[in-house]
C-alpha cells in the first residue's frame, strides 16, 4: 500500500510529507520502504518530510542516519 501510494501517479511528486503519528516503532522493513521512496522520487532531503514522529521512532531514524536523508519532525 505504501508503494502504491507514491507510485499511483506514474511520476514522482515534487514533495512528500509522511505522517508517522500512528507509527509506534520502525524496523528494517519500514526503513527499507522509506529508502525505496527516496530512490523513486530522487528528491533532496528537504523535499521528503517525516512528521509527527514519536521519540522512539526518531531514535531509530537517528541511529540509522535517516535524519540525513529526510527531514524528521
Amino acid at each position: 500500500q505504501f508503494r502504491e501510494a507514491y507510485e499511483q501517479r506514474g511520476q514522482p511528486y515534487l514533495r512528500y510529507i509522511i505522517n508517522l503519528k500512528d507509527c509506534h516503532h520502525m524496523d528494517s522493513c519500514g526503513l527499507g520502504m522509506l529508502l525505496l521512496l527516496k530512490e523513486y522520487s530522487e528528491l533532496d532531503r528537504d523535499d521528503i518530510r517525516l512528521i509527527n514522529c514519536r521519540p522512539q521512532v526518531k531514535n531509530v531514524l537517528s541511529i540509522s542516519k535517516f535524519n540525513q536523508l529526510f527531514v524528521v519532525e
